[in-house]
């Protein structure tokens, strides 16, 4: 379910320069939302949410059945650290 088969630390490393801009200006944000989730793990956004509805990704409270999806992007580079995915 992988965009590609690179470790998401790896896939990171490996961008242009205007991804790399758009990847610097993602670890500057203090919440991510699933984009942001999906561009720095590389992981397809169906996955993200399969992840979530099995309590298998960090992500923070929701304030409400219809409020959207937010991550803290330390828990999720550790997250991706741990290999618990």
């Amino acid at each position: 379910m992988r965009a590609d088969s690179r470790n998401p630390r790896e896939s990171l490393l490996s961008h242009s320069q205007s991804d790399m801009n758009q990847e610097i200006k993602l670890f500057d944000k203090r919440i991510w939302d699933i984009d942001d989730v999906v561009n720095a793990t590389g992981y397809s956004k169906y996955y993200i949410y399969e992840l979530v509805s099995k309590d298998r990704i960090p992500r923070l409270p929701k304030k409400s059945k219809r409020s959207k999806l937010l991550f803290d992007p330390e828990e999720i580079l550790d997250w991706l650290h741990e290999g618990d995915f």
